[in-house]
């Protein structure tokens, strides 16, 4: 897989950048062989520029996978007028950005912009780089004919199993609660209860072993990373963790809750 760059890209320090997102690629590619058998690509960033007002940058990608022709252009934009947070930096980084593109191209190729210009550029625009690999990944399963991504169909694979557990682990509790000294209607509490800590149980141990991508561009993902109230996919790893040990307790201590009910 090759990758370039338009001659501003380069002399921004983006190169960098440009290979993190074809190793990218490729570690998605070498990840799931059984539908990506194939694949020649080309890489590249075919335009990249500011002014005052806002920064853009172009992803495009573009070759064969399994033979068959993928043509991907993802464009992004960033409004300087809005980035309230870095608003302080932008005012005095706007004059040398828009002077650095309104030069002269003998100069620009010549001169490299100031380093807290160019770190600035770079680390609100490479986010976007990363996010346009999610929309390349649907377009790369859609050439092969597969219409959700590997970890879309892991995640639904994981809440179907889920629903099985759950199913199961209530019947097994409510088995349990027969051979109580008395059964009685409180036996209805450690059923639900096991068939709801199960369902999340699975869940809870089935999240940490998602990538980031899944909890930030999948649509189930982005529902998981909000139900933990994470503001990352480490925060939300670490919150399903804890739930998966709380709800395994909980499982344990309602079986025992539904022995010796009675």
């Amino acid at each position: 897989m090759k990758s370039e760059a338009v001659d501003d890209f380069h002399s921004f320090g983006g190169d960098a950048a440009l290979e993190e997102v074809r190793l990218s690629i490729e570690k998605y590619l070498r990840g799931d062989r059984k539908t990506f058998q194939s694949a020649e690509l080309m890489v590249s960033v075919s335009d990249f520029g500011g002014n005052s007002h806002e920064l853009w940058i172009s992803l495009e990608v573009s070759g064969t996978v399994n033979d068959q022709t993928i043509e991907f252009l993802k464009e992004h934009r960033i409004d300087l007028i809005q980035e309230k947070k870095d608003a302080a930096f932008v005012t005095g980084a706007a004059v040398p950005i828009t002077a650095f593109w309104m030069a002269n191209k003998a100069k620009r190729e010549a001169n490299s912009p100031p380093k807290e210009v160019s770190r600035w550029v770079m680390r609100r625009l490479f986010p976007l780089l990363k996010e346009s690999l999610f929309h390349l990944e649907r377009e790369l399963y859609a050439a092969c004919g597969v219409k959700d991504t590997v970890y879309a169909d892991r995640w639904r694979k994981v809440t179907i199993a889920s629903l099985y557990v759950s199913a199961i682990a209530g019947v097994v509790t409510g088995i349990a609660g027969l051979f109580a000294p008395r059964v009685t209607p409180l036996l209805l509490m450690p059923i639900f209860s096991v068939a709801a800590a199960s369902f999340f149980l699975v869940h809870g141990a089935a999240l940490p072993f998602m990538p980031d991508s899944f909890f930030l561009y999948e649509p189930a993902g982005r529902n998981a990373l909000a139900f933990s109230g994470a503001s990352n996919p480490t925060g939300a790893r670490i919150v399903a963790v804890v739930v998966a040990v709380v709800c395994a307790a909980i499982v344990i201590g309602m079986l025992i809750m539904a022995v010796k009910i009675g």
